[in-house]
């Protein structure tokens, strides 16, 4: 099976705002402040920008021709001013978890996007934090780890150098 990260384009707008409803509601288990909206389902602030500033990008996992998850990153000014990119999220449908397509996304996105880095988990976030530090565990990666709060919620941070 063949792994490629594939930028969205506004047209995929609305394949992204539907992912991203699966998302955070996966999310939900871990943070009591999301809220599912009248409508019946998630909605992600913002999620227009990443078609309106070239700082913001989001990027699709595909397996084969099938959307498996998606990524969206940030640059400066939108992260820490000693980091260059910031993968803000990252999801992999439940359909390809657990089979190692996560593990090779990430890793495929890092040598694609070289730089210093700035990745976050909430800290209830455990199967979170196990799979970034698997990730940079498994590929040998020397990472700083700090507790932060980050408007009011507990948060994880990892900082690193490609």
């Amino acid at each position: 099976m063949e792994l490629k990260i594939v930028k969205v384009t506004e047209s995929g707008s609305e394949i992204l705002r539907n992912l991203m409803s699966l998302y955070l509601h996966d999310m939900s288990e871990f943070a009591d402040f999301l809220k599912l909206n009248p409508d019946g389902s998630y909605k992600y602030q913002n999620l227009h920008f990443y078609w309106e500033k070239d700082e913001l990008s989001a990027f699709f996992i595909k397996i084969d021709s099938e959307i498996a998850g998606f990524i969206l990153s940030n640059k400066p000014p939108f992260i820490p001013d000693d980091c260059e990119i910031s993968i803000q999220e990252f999801f992999i449908l439940k359909k390809f978890r657990g089979k190692g397509f996560g593990m090779k996304a990430a890793t495929e996105f890092f040598e694609r996007f070289p730089g210093k880095y700035f990745i976050a988990q909430l800290e209830s976030n455990k199967p979170a934090i196990e799979f970034w530090r698997s990730v940079y565990n498994r590929i040998g990666l020397d990472y700083e780890e700090r507790e932060e709060i980050d408007s009011g919620i507990k948060i994880l941070t990892q900082r690193f150098a490609l």
